[in-house]
């Protein structure tokens, strides 16, 4: 069971208790998340807990714990189970009266972690005949309450599929139970609007922000004539559909291009390093997953040519510290893709600017091709928008390519 975080406290699974009386047992009054420990790390702790505080707020559950003392809490879960690579919070209305009204308890929090599910991938589907209320007052909530979820799934497995797929009161296509949908319509790709009942999820959204897709009402019956669908979830990632109810069916070109971008999105806008990557690590059984946060490709001898890196999703800067933690794969990569807030300019990165740059360059010196995006600017001080002459005498003469784009400038230096 391993080690899990109990209001304040880390315990071991096996003396874990809560109230009997809490709500969240008792009534299902809580909300919950659920993401994937990636290297070690949390992955998109900020998109989670930002989910999180919706559900907590739509419930009307006051949460004292800050951000910052959550994400503590989760990373002080991941460290005592470094096997485990699926971490979960659940937050409660803490003990409370044995009907639905509450007490005046605080909040409980838990906070737990689990080895990976080991999906397949692809996945069969089946239809339910109980609709998703797009009205009701848990729509969007990823709540504690899922017995309708569980009853679904039910469903689902005694007819040799693993997920269930819900329409809404008005028949339209709505979500799975733990996931969201994606389907081909008339040649587009498409996924239920939020206004349908789906729950916001955090692969959904990465993948609408990456690629051209349309957000659609469109009757479930979609299911019987679409080309090709695939399932998204913060343990699934992208996972093509093989059947739906009786009908198989099998990837296309959407779903690939889906695949493609989802992974592209969470390794800065890599240029394709993460699949052989992935293909390099098969041996790990998440090491498929690390390359969204951090993509290496390696050579047959195990050397890292191509660094792929988000700091959106890293939720952290450059600096001077990370510069040498990544030294070894610096040291050899030839191609580096910086995205999400690199922080150039920060004092913390040798001073910031050409500083950073420099460093950055000295650490890398077989480097020929540097692509970095920033919601910043690149020049010294952070408080231009051009880049400056010191900034482009620390790039070194051995550099082919050279692109920097950040706040109101987009800078290319090609080198022949």
């Amino acid at each position: 069971m391993g080690t899990w975080w109990i209001n304040g406290e880390l315990v071991p699974g096996d003396e874990a208790s809560l109230s009997i009386t809490d709500h969240g047992l008792t009534v299902g009054d809580g909300c919950f998340e659920t993401t994937t420990i990636v290297r070690g790390v949390p992955f998109a702790m900020r998109r989670h807990l930002a989910r999180l505080r919706h559900s907590l707020n739509g419930l009307g559950i006051n949460l004292a714990m800050t951000d910052e003392a959550l994400r503590d809490a989760a990373q002080m879960v991941a460290d005592a189970n470094p096997e485990h690579h699926v971490l979960r919070f659940t937050v409660t209305a803490g003990p409370g009266p044995l009907g639905s009204g509450r007490g005046d308890s605080a909040a409980s929090v838990f906070i737990g972690s689990s080895p990976s599910r080991g999906w397949p991938p692809s996945a069969a589907v089946v239809t339910v005949p109980w609709p998703r209320n797009e009205r009701g007052a848990l729509a969007g909530i990823k709540s504690t309450s899922y017995a309708e979820n569980v009853v679904a799934l039910a469903h689902a497995t005694a007819r040799g599929a693993s997920e269930a797929i819900f329409a809404n009161t008005i028949g339209n296509l709505c979500e799975g139970t733990g996931t969201n949908i994606f389907v081909e319509y008339e040649g587009r790709l498409v996924t239920p609007p939020l206004s349908s009942g789906c729950l916001a999820g955090v692969t959904r959204a990465l993948v609408v922000e990456s690629m051209a897709v349309e957000e659609l009402d469109v009757p479930i019956e979609i299911l019987q004539t679409t080309t090709e669908a695939f399932l998204t979830s913060s343990t699934r990632d992208v996972m093509p559909i093989d059947r739906i109810d009786d009908r198989s069916m099998v990837p296309g070109p959407l779903t690939a291009a889906a695949m493609t971008a989802f992974f592209d999105a969470c390794c800065a806008h890599s240029t394709g390093a993460c699949t052989p990557w992935r293909q390099a690590n098969t041996s790990d059984p998440r090491s498929a997953d690390a390359c969204r946060v951090r993509g290496f490709l390696c050579d047959a001898s195990g050397a890292v040519t191509q660094m792929s890196l988000s700091f959106y999703e890293l939720e952290c800067e450059l600096s001077d510290a990370l510069i040498a933690a990544w030294a070894p794969a610096l040291a050899t990569t030839t191609r580096l893709f910086l995205g999400g807030n690199v922080g150039l300019t920060a004092p913390q990165v040798s001073g910031g600017g050409a500083g950073a740059l420099e460093a950055l360059f000295l650490a890398a010196p077989v480097m020929t091709h540097f692509h970095a995006e920033s919601t910043g600017s690149f020049g010294d001080g952070g408080a231009s928008d051009t880049i400056t002459d010191a900034v482009c005498a620390a790039v070194p003469t051995t550099l082919a390519s050279l692109k920097l784009e950040g706040a109101g400038l987009v800078g290319e230096v090609p080198r022949d």
